[in-house]
């Protein structure tokens, strides 16, 4: 996949997700798709297995809402069709992800998801 039309972003701030553990929230990494077409769902799969990940997929219809939790481990998410909004609410910050958005989440941040009005697919993997 050509990388010239990304843009990295990392979040500011520290958050606290366990009695006895702090994270630093610029451990997440938003990369924006710049440009014209975004990459299509091989390519995206691909790209995920080049950096060593198993690929999977899931989708949902308009406004399906995933409830706070947190994982005990990494993960990557790339939108591939339609849209979502991530929501930290350590941190009170939302991301919005659109098609080609790549977003890496470490283990333990908390995290809320809304699909976007036309539903959405994504490929995500674990990161270890």
């Amino acid at each position: 996949m050509d990388t010239s039309n990304v843009n990295e972003t990392t979040l500011h701030s520290r958050s606290r997700v366990s009695m006895n553990n702090s994270i630093a929230i610029s451990d997440i990494r938003v990369i924006r798709w710049r440009g014209g077409q975004h990459p299509t769902y091989q390519a995206i799969t691909q790209r995920i297995q080049q950096e060593g990940m198993r690929p999977y997929t899931w989708k949902n219809g308009p406004n399906f809402r995933y409830a706070a939790r947190s994982h005990g481990y990494g993960k990557v998410l790339y939108c591939v069709e339609g849209s979502l909004e991530v929501f930290l609410p350590d941190v009170n910050q939302t991301i919005m992800l659109r098609p080609g958005d790549r977003m890496e989440l470490p283990s333990g941040v908390r995290h809320a998801t809304i699909v976007g009005p036309q539903g959405a697919q994504c490929v995500e993997a674990i990161k270890q």
